[in-house]
């Protein structure tokens, strides 16, 4: 049963479900954070530790895949791969192999990709 876009597994005993959804967002916002986090220390440790100030410039992509990781915790708790935060998996990816290989031009096909993964996804997980 699906209520305000949250599933509730309930068991024989009453007040379960309620704990099993608590249980779900708490988890996926602990990845959520600690990957914050990890993407935060990178780049400062990215940052300071490249000469050039290469770090500064050649890795603020990473920001842009913190909600990619939040969304895979959602894809595995709620077991939909709709949930799946392609548009910036995709952002990312299109910024990642432009910095570092500067393929700027024929690399923007990727995001033609984003209707076709939605469509895709949603023929997975069963719905209209």
């Amino acid at each position: 049963m699906e209520n305000n876009n949250e599933e509730f597994v309930y068991s024989e005993s009453e007040g379960q479900g309620t704990c099993a959804v608590k249980k779900k967002r708490s988890v996926c916002g602990l990845i959520y954070a600690l990957y914050s986090i990890s993407v935060v220390c990178a780049y400062l440790l990215l940052g300071f530790l490249l000469p050039e100030g290469r770090g500064w410039t050649n890795f603020w992509f990473l920001f842009i895949t913190i909600p990619v990781a939040g969304s895979i915790a959602d894809v595995i708790a709620k077991k939909r791969v709709s949930k799946f935060n392609y548009s910036c998996f995709v952002t990312a990816v299109y910024c990642a192999i432009g910095i570092f290989a500067g393929i700027w031009h024929p690399t923007w096909v990727v995001f033609i990709t984003i209707p076709a993964f939605h469509y895709i996804a949603k023929f997975i997980d069963g719905e209209d």
